[in-house]
């Protein structure tokens, strides 16, 4: 085992005020012995990029579980949940919401009229002039 410590900026929208300009130690435990230090480092970033990937699936998209343990059937699910999550924000102009999602999801099922999907996707562009 090989142990790194990299220096980290916490996210300007988490930690408040007092991380304004600090830095922390992250130490990360690795078998990558051959591996130099930044590599490794630049890899825990990307690997975090993924996460939240996947957390915005599960969360926003509704993906919280496989219809299929078939390889072909969890690639076929991901790329509709993408396509969905680009069809929303071609259609609102923002990044998809949990909300635009279900407000879709009723229009579709019948549960919601186009004006109800109209005033939506309005209330979301007056949220953003103000």
């Amino acid at each position: 085992m090989r142990r790194i410590t990299v220096k980290i900026t916490p996210h300007p929208k988490r930690g408040g005020r007092r991380w304004e300009g600090a830095t922390q130690d992250l130490v990360v435990a690795t078998n990558l012995l051959d591996v130099p230090a930044e590599v490794i480092a630049l890899i825990y970033q990307h690997r975090w990029q993924i996460e939240l990937f996947f957390r915005f699936l599960k969360h926003v998209l509704g993906c919280r579980r496989l219809f299929s343990q078939d390889p072909q059937g969890v690639q076929i699910q991901t790329y509709c949940e993408m396509i969905d999550c680009l069809l929303i924000s071609l259609i609102t102009g923002k990044k998809p919401t949990l909300r635009t999602y279900e407000m879709l999801c009723f229009y579709f099922s019948g549960l919601a009229d186009e004006e109800d999907l109209i005033n939506h996707i309005n209330r979301l562009q007056s949220h953003e002039s103000r």
